[in-house]
């Protein structure tokens, strides 16, 4: 959480050429992210589940931006998609959490990134659905886009 503190995640920036400004994801928030999707989804490809609901308390983030999750045990028992669908819900309101203690507006948020979130929120979330999640476009870095 001390990183949030220290990092501004959503940052205002000029668009070139203008006088515009757009919000958009510090890279370093977008790869925090994308780690954290990748983290569940290695644990589901092995049908393996969060035993209790992520809280933002859970997440540990270095100074340098590498993530881990510390506190949390998973367990395969009644593993089904309903089991997955929590975990990515929970993922996404930790990361809204993390957005707002790092001094962002969560009603600014790019487009795509909100697109994401609702993805992550879907109850009709399928496992082939969790390809579009790891693979999706908001966590792409700016260089990529």
């Amino acid at each position: 959480m001390s990183y949030a503190k220290a990092n501004a995640m959503l940052i205002e920036v000029p668009v070139l050429g203008t006088t515009k400004k757009f919000w958009r994801l510090s890279d370093k928030a977008t790869r925090i992210s994308g780690k954290l999707v990748l983290i569940l989804n290695s644990h589901h490809a092995v049908c393996k589940y969060l035993t209790a609901p992520l809280q933002v308390s859970n997440v540990w983030i270095s100074s340098t931006g590498i993530v881990k999750l510390r506190g949390v045990s998973f367990t395969s028992k009644h593993f089904s998609i309903e089991r997955v669908r929590d975990d990515y819900k929970h993922l996404s309101t930790v990361l809204l959490v993390l957005i707002s203690i790092s001094g962002g507006d969560i009603t600014k948020l790019p487009p795509d990134y909100e697109e994401f979130i609702m993805l992550l929120r879907r109850n009709t979330l399928t496992v082939q659905d969790e390809f579009l999640i790891v693979n999706n476009s908001a966590l792409l870095p700016m260089k990529n886009r």
